[in-house]
């Protein structure tokens, strides 16, 4: 099993050992900022799918905008600078700066995916403004404890939630991209599609890697 974490995590990640997260005597599947990337990402889509916020098509409010795009940079400056030299970045700042931008991305796909220039968007993918700071929230601080070391005991879940992340972060870009190219293909349709093409991208990088 833990095998398996790590085969689907290397197509996502370069899984660095000094980078990553240890629970107990395991390692994570991906690095800390990955870690917090795709718990977020799996948050955000629980969200999604309890709240239908899945159906919304109505572009974002200024201010949550802003701050998804804030997020967004936060992580890419983190990113970049460190990869630069400007300074020395850490795991806690990694796994932090991972979740502010995981849980952003899927509602932008979201928008893409139902957004139509044709009918009427008025339905909000986030129900309440505070919604998306709560969320922000949520996953930073489960990031923060997860550093701490709080869940050690609970690695077999948290890298469940890991691959799972992964495996929607993979089935959503298909999604997107396959209702771009066939609008007319029922969404059921491309739901299955996407995840049959994200699960089978998944075992070819991880099998070429590993």
């Amino acid at each position: 099993m833990i095998d398996l974490f790590l085969k689907i995590g290397s197509s996502v990640c370069h899984q660095l050992g000094e980078r990553s997260l240890h629970l107990g005597e395991y390692v994570l599947p991906v690095c800390a900022r990955c870690t917090g990337i795709y718990i977020s990402f799996f948050i955000s889509f629980i969200y999604l799918i309890f709240t239908k916020g899945y159906r919304g098509n109505k572009p974002f409010k200024i201010r949550e905008t802003l701050f998804m795009v804030i997020c967004l940079l936060l992580l890419m400056v983190d990113g970049v600078g460190s990869y630069i030299g400007f300074w020395q970045s850490n795991n806690l700042l990694r796994i932090i700066t991972g979740s502010l931008a995981g849980f952003v991305v899927l509602p932008f796909m979201v928008l893409i995916y139902n957004f139509s220039p044709q009918y009427k968007n008025d339905k909000y993918i986030f129900k309440k403004s505070f919604h998306i700071y709560l969320i922000g929230f949520i996953a930073v601080s489960l990031g923060a404890l997860l550093y701490l070391g709080v869940f050690d005991s609970l690695y077999y879940i948290i890298s469940i939630v890991i691959s799972l992340g992964i495996v929607i972060y993979y089935s959503s870009i298909f999604c997107v991209i396959i209702k771009l190219l066939f609008s007319k293909l029922s969404d059921k349709y491309i739901i299955l599609i996407s995840i049959i093409f994200a699960i089978t991208i998944i075992m070819v990088v991880s099998y070429i890697i590993r």
